[in-house]
């Protein structure tokens, strides 16, 4: 019912812009991420007004009338403001919007909206029943195998008729696709389909109607379950048959299948699609009749709770006045101009008429008046779709003066020559004009029962239309605006959504016209401040007079204030559309201000959006305070009495106020009269004015106006009175006279009260009324410019400096980190920012912050599309300032390592040393990778060698290591597995070493033939992986055991291998995840590697460590070991190929002079003994046990279990003692042990003390 405001929501007069009020929430929501979540919906039902409205203001204003169309819907959006912000930017195409002009998703909104007829739609989510469709395939997922093999789609069967909407629930358990190149979880995508087949499935897919699908397209990537809701409504299939199942035609039972319309990814591709539940939603007969009302469903995606919601809206439609009566006339045409000829029409510019033709070919229907010609007896208009032809003889025709309704502003446009005669157009429409809003609030509603009925609700023959009217052509007028344009005198732009008692509403909506209403011969009328315009050109300046002769005792009581309490500074409250916020307009008195010092008074001004209209209240409450406060109360008589009404202007002749110099009158009673002189009473008490000043005097007439002629001359001592021109009709006798002169006018009051006493008199009270208050209200004085809190003020958009993105590696928690540092400038006025940015195609993070700046951490390699806007204090946004930004996040490789030297320590272990890395991302968090190669250096790089070690940390500068001779290679790799360019490499030459025995060298190539698991022997007799796009790791066990034949100490094992990673070669068509594919044709990759880890057992079964420990150079105890190489790549676009495979055992050379300490038996003991000992005269000798056994060689490797025997050297003691020519035997030798025997010339066994010592390899346990 209104122009542009913001206001408060309500369920009455709704103005153009109103905050909803919620009738319905039903809402589900998950907390906010900066990663996709779960789709789940909010709805929110909110009720507008109470009767049919006009809807959208910019539909309205651009003439768009069908609510159904994609425009109307556009010009809602413009209209629909959530939390303050416009979902359609205002300056959009309406008919076909950008995407960038929406300011949310609108995807992920759906917005309806009734009018509020009796037959309003039933809106989703108004009133419904949800119920679980019993059979379904629910927790299963839906398949779309890449090789081509049949698709898996889920089901459910509904079978009621009284369906109305299926909701389809789909579940991701994870939603992201694994980048192998960085290691970063991005965005993935499915398309879900629905499809609807009627009949159990026995018949075709239903089409869906135009413009609407059953798919969903899901972008973006979620590591927690992600869920999706499908509705389909049902009742927008077009020919949808709701027949009982079995009845012909009937659809029942339905199949609702759900498929996946995306071929499944890859290994690293998480996004396996679930059926979680389907649901038949009924929508009840609800349909709240009579009330405009809204349905927004919005996605958790958008708003984390219900949205605060502003509509712009013209508001509730009204009776306005019917046209006038058909005037009749002749019209011409010329191509599409048509030229009514009428003399003295009345009618002006712009006017609207309803032409009718009595006879021809023109059109009927509605037209506006384009011209008016000089003379006053035509007037022209266009008929753009009049194809006729032209008419050149005047051919007879009606035409009514059509009132209507200027969109622009809401004001009712009467014809110059329009009569109302108290009827009103059948169809109801939006306007806002206060007179007719008023009326419509106090009268009964025709169509409502009297349960709908809303406001006063009396029976409109108890209002008078006609001052309504009266009322109404004032308010309508277009007035200065005081911006240099115009706009109507008063308009009321409302929203009533609290319960308040009528007589205050009925108060509120007088005050916004400056009316007052009354009961008056049965009706209600309303009288206006407004100026009393007489058209009598012969001079009615009053509606009655009153002089001391026809008041009761000639008493005239007056009061009224001081002029030092009057206020002479009034500030006036109003709604300010720009800052949507109450302000103030400000009207001061100065001179009065000066005189009497500053009085204040601040007043609302109820229903006010303009400044022009705020001021104009100021200046008539500031004019009517200081000028006409003088009120006067007087009792008359019933011939007086009964003819004034409320409003009327009356002139008051009181001898008592009209001179201090006479007490003389001027004015008395008619005692006899003509039309053209006048016989009074008393004439030597009555001042007589001087005829040179030309006096004047008014009478009453017997139609009960008051008319004024000039005095042309004095007769009979002045008893008689003629006048210069007749009277319209002799004045009534024993009536009221005036006599006045320029200056010295009768005193003119207006009517406020009129109350008949118990005996038949009737007290008047009136109030001084001001001729030139209107003028000086309606002056067309320039507002000041506007002093703009700059806190409510739009603000402008926030500049981003050149130097204002820029990322940085930083280091949080000992965890180096990429962080998006965002700056800008700061606005002067904003109470905080809005910062909303989008990677690549993942779901907007929406941020708020009081600084000029914010920190994406971590920040991710892709675009980032950053939009800022700066919020006032009531929390409208500035215009957006938008940039993107390419990050690398951690995708840029550590910097190249220098300075490795290498420093052997012994035989065994080497140092190396490098200079620290410079890279945060390698110091926390990342590692120094050091890698070995059989090769020698020119013939070595970081591809082709083997990690000798676990990665150590990358703060670290120096390592201990097993010597190998080679190539040892460096490399640095940060906290994504990203490793530096190019390597730093020192080769190593190994010195002589102790002497040693390779006890064996096992080679697994070429014949690899030990088991595998995800590992292939490639054409070249090389292992590789089978398939890394399937399995990033695989595993080679050696083809057997190796068996020392007992257990050892000190088995020194060194492995020995030689890889090659490569990048993968095939057809494109074949190639997975080609997007990302960086390298072609076979190329080196630092992404792959191969270990060789190790197991020892004693006894065969039980393996030592329980984990397999890596093996590098190192000792080991134990009898079996076991060998296992594991195969691995970062990335499903790398292979390796292990060129050499093996494993080489040493054992140490040493020596033995201890013993065991045999027991009675001769059978060793666990005692050892040390120093000489006594070979004894028995005749099968000594048996020496060695503390420790040699290892002498195995079948399996040796072929002889003797191949590798200690050498023994003997030293006596005492054998010039014992005798001559000792000589000594040794025999059974074994790896535990020998038999020794000394013996004379003649061979005699002697004793003999001796000491031994064996010389071989091996340490046996």
């Amino acid at each position: 019912m209104s122009a542009e405001a913001f206001l408060n929501g309500g369920i009455f007069q709704a103005s153009e812009l109103v905050a909803a009020k919620t009738i319905i929430t039903n809402t589900r929501l998950q907390g906010p991420s900066d990663k996709i979540r779960s789709l789940d919906f909010g709805t929110v039902v909110d009720a507008l007004c109470e009767g049919e409205i006009e809807g959208s203001a910019t539909a309205s204003k651009n003439f768009i009338t069908d609510k159904t169309s994609d425009a109307y819907r556009h010009c809602f959006f413009q209209d629909l403001f959530l939390n303050k912000i416009q979902v359609l930017q205002q300056d959009a195409n309406i008919t076909n919007p950008a995407e960038t002009d929406f300011n949310y998703n609108h995807r992920l909104i759906t917005f309806k909206s009734e009018v509020g007829t009796a037959n309003n739609a039933v809106l989703f989510g108004a009133t419904q029943q949800s119920d679980r469709i019993t059979s379904g395939d629910y927790g299963k997922d839906c398949t779309f195998p890449a090789d081509g093999s049949t698709k898996i789609t889920r089901q459910a069967v509904l079978d009621d008729v009284n369906t109305d909407i299926v909701q389809v629930k789909v579940k991701f358990n994870q939603f992201f696709k694994l980048d192998t190149s960085t290691g970063n979880r991005v965005a993935t995508s499915v398309k879900i389909l629905v499809k609807i087949n009627p009949n159990n499935g026995s018949e075709q897919l239903i089409v869906p109607v135009a413009g609407q699908t059953f798919t969903d397209q899901i972008i973006g990537k979620s590591f927690s379950p992600l869920k999706r809701d499908i509705a389909i409504d049902l009742r927008n299939i077009s020919n949808f048959n709701r027949n009982e199942s079995g009845v012909s035609g009937s659809f029942f039972p339905v199949v609702i299948k759900l498929e996946r319309g995306t071929v499944e990814g890859d290994a690293n591709t998480f996004n396996e699609m679930v059926l979680d539940d389907m649901r038949k939603i009924i929508m009840e007969s609800n349909n709240y009749p009579h009330i405009a009302y809204t349905s927004l469903r919005f996605s958790s995606e958008l708003f984390d709770s219900a949205p605060v919601r502003f509509f712009r809206i013209r508001g509730k439609l009204i009776k306005v006045p019917a046209e006038g009566s058909a005037v009749a006339a002749q019209y011409t045409i010329s191509g599409t101009t048509v030229t009514i000829q009428k003399s003295n029409h009345g009618l002006s510019l712009n006017n609207s008429i309803i032409f009718t033709t009595s006879s021809g070919t023109g059109a009927n229907g509605t037209y506006v008046i384009n011209s008016v010609a000089l003379d006053g007896n035509s007037f022209t208009y266009e008929d753009s779709d009049y194809t006729g032809g032209d008419v050149n003889s005047a051919l007879a025709c009606t035409y009514k003066p059509n009132p209507y309704v200027d969109k622009a502003n809401g004001r009712i446009v009467y014809p110059s020559a329009y009569t109302f005669n108290g009827t009103f157009k059948t169809t109801k429409e939006w306007t806002s004009d206060p007179a007719w809003i008023l009326y419509d609030l106090l009268i009964e509603q025709a169509d409502r029962t009297s349960t709908e009925q809303y406001g006063a609700g009396l029976p409109e023959n108890q209002l008078d239309p006609y001052s309504f009217y009266q009322v109404s052509k004032y308010c309508n007028e277009l007035v200065p605006d005081g911006l240099g344009g115009t706009e109507p005198r008063f308009s009321l732009n409302v929203n009533i959504q609290n319960r308040r008692d009528a007589i205050n509403v009925i108060k509120d909506l007088c005050s916004v016209m400056r009316v007052n209403p009354y009961y008056e011969e049965g009706t209600i009328k309303i009288t206006q401040d407004a100026p009393k315009i007489f058209t009598d050109p012969t001079g009615i300046t009053h509606d009655y007079i009153f002089n001391n002769a026809n008041v009761v005792n000639g008493d005239f009581t007056y009061s009224g204030t001081s002029s030092k309490t009057r206020f002479n500074v009034i500030n006036v409250s109003y709604f300010d559309l720009e800052t949507q916020a109450i302000d103030y307009e400000t009207v001061k008195d100065e001179a009065a201000q000066n005189k009497y010092g500053t009085r204040i008074k601040t007043i609302n001004s109820f229903a006010t959006t303009s400044r022009g209209q705020a001021q104009r209240a100021g200046k008539w409450f500031l004019r009517t305070q200081q000028n006409t406060t003088e009120t006067v109360v007087f009792e008359t008589n019933i011939a007086a009495g009964a003819i004034l009404t409320l409003g009327n202007l009356i002139g008051i002749s009181d001898r008592v106020k009209a001179s201090s110099l006479t007490n003389k009158k001027q004015g008395g009673i008619v005692k006899a009269s003509t039309e053209g002189q006048v016989t009074i009473d008393n004439a030597g008490s009555t001042t007589l004015f001087d005829l040179s000043v030309n006096p004047t005097i008014s009478c009453l007439l017997s139609d009960g106006t008051v008319e004024t002629r000039v005095i042309d001359d004095y007769a009979d001592g002045g008893s008689i009175i003629k006048v210069a021109s007749n009277f319209s009709s002799a004045p009534v006798l024993n009536s009221p006279f005036v006599l006045e002169k320029p200056t010295f006018e009768v005193a003119t009051y207006r009517v406020v009260n009129i109350k008949e006493t118990t005996q038949k008199t009737y007290v008047i009270t009136a109030t001084k009324y001001d001729r030139n208050k209107y003028a000086v209200v309606e002056d067309g004085e320039l507002l000041p410019e506007k002093r703009i809190n700059i806190l409510r003020s739009i603000l402008p958009a926030p500049v981003i400096p050149t130097d204002g993105i820029k990322e940085s590696i930083v280091v949080v928690r000992n965890q180096a980190q990429p962080k998006l540092f965002i700056d800008w400038e700061p606005v002067d006025g904003a109470a905080t920012y809005h910062v909303i940015y989008i990677k690549d195609d993942e779901n907007p993070k929406s941020e708020y912050t009081t600084n000029s700046d914010i920190e994406i951490l971590p920040s991710e390699a892709g675009i980032y599309k950053i939009t800022i806007r700066a919020l006032n204090a009531n929390g409208e946004p500035s215009q957006p300032t938008e940039t993107t930004v390419e990050c690398l996040g951690l995708t840029d490789p550590p910097e190249n390592p220098t300075n490795l030297q290498i420093e052997p320590l012994n035989n065994e272990q080497v140092r190396l040393s490098w200079n620290k890395s410079t890279s945060l991302d390698v110091i926390h968090g990342g590692s120094c990778v050091i890698r070995h190669s059989i090769n020698n250096f020119s013939s070595t790089t970081f591809n082709n060698s083997v990690e000798i070690t676990e990665n150590i940390d990358g703060a670290t500068t120096e390592i201990v290591l097993p010597a190998f001779s080679g190539t040892y290679s460096l490399k640095f790799k940060d906290i994504v597995d990203q490793f530096s360019v190019t390597e730093a490499k020192v080769e190593l030459t190994m010195p002589e070493k102790d002497p040693e025995l390779r006890v064996a060298n096992i080679l697994e190539n070429p014949a690899f033939s030990g088991s595998r698991i995800n590992v292939i022997k490639n054409d070249d007799n090389f292992l590789q992986l089978n398939n890394p796009a399937a399995s990033l790791t695989g595993s080679y066990d050696f083809a057997s055991f190796l068996d020392l034949g007992n257990i050892y100490e000190n088995v020194r094992l060194q492995r020995n291998m030689d890889i090659e990673g490569f990048v993968i070669s095939d057809q494109f068509d074949s190639i997975p995840d080609l997007d990302i594919r960086q390298d072609f044709d076979g190329g080196g990759s630092s992404g792959v590697n191969a270990d060789l880890t190790v197991q020892f057992s004693n006894n065969g079964f039980d393996l030592f460590p329980p984990s397999p420990q890596k093996l590098f150079n190192a000792y080991f105890l134990g009898r079996y070991f076991k060998f296992v190489s594991n195969l691995r790549s970062l990335n499903s676009n790398d292979n390796l190929s292990v060129k050499i495979l093996g494993v080489q055992a040493f054992l140490q050379l040493r020596s033995e002079n201890n013993h065991r300490v045999l027991d009675g038996s001769g059978n060793p003991t666990t005692t050892i003994g040390y120093g000489p000992l006594q070979s004894g005269t028995s005749a099968s000798g000594l048996n020496v046990y060695y503390a420790n056994p040699f290892f002498t060689g195995t079948i399996a490797l040796h072929g002889s279990g003797t191949a590798f025997m200690p050498t023994i050297s003997i030293t006596p003691y005492n054998l010039l003692t014992v005798g001559s020519n000792i000589r000594f035997d040794i025999s059974a030798e074994t790896r535990e042990k020998f038999n020794i025997i000394f013996k004379d010339s003649s061979g005699n066994p002697v004793d003999v003390k001796f000491a031994f010592q064996a010389l071989g390899y091996g340490k046996g346990a």
